[in-house]
């Protein structure tokens, strides 16, 4: 059987100060068309605000911000993309360690996004960096 995609949103902004927060807040807002629960609903909402997070120290790190544009698909899970236009490094993969064996301050992010998400991937191009997190579709519709 064939899921049909079924684009949910795009939301493009600017990131800067206090736009971290109001981008989480328009990606669930799109997310609660979904009939997710409670639990599930704080699990996505926790990896987005870590991912966007992200973008803000490291993609755009010692700027005013930047552009991120995010298109939430539904497919047959629940994809987020992330683009953003901060410095490219085409030679880096996000090194996940698990959470359990994580003896570092900081880092544990990553670890977290993974866990919580059914996808996690990270794709530098020449010209921007496109991340994709995928989340399992709500229990009374998979």
């Amino acid at each position: 059987q064939c899921v049909p995609r079924m684009l949910l949103a795009q939301i493009k902004v600017v990131t800067g100060a206090g736009v971290a927060r109001r981008l989480v807040r328009m990606i669930m807002a799109a997310v609660a068309e979904l009939p997710y629960s409670a639990d599930e609903r704080n699990d996505i909402q926790l990896a987005v605000a870590e991912w966007v997070q992200n973008i803000a120290r490291h993609a755009y790190a010692g700027k005013a911000g930047g552009p991120v544009v995010v298109t939430l698909e539904h497919v047959d899970v629940l994809k987020m993309r992330f683009e953003d236009r901060g410095p490219v490094r085409l030679d880096w993969k996000p090194s996940i360690v698990p959470l359990e064996q994580n003896q570092t301050a900081g880092g544990r992010g990553l670890a977290l996004i993974d866990r919580l998400t059914v996808e996690f991937d990270y794709q530098p191009t020449e010209r921007s960096t496109v991340t994709t997190l995928g989340f399992a579709l709500p229990k009374e519709t998979a």
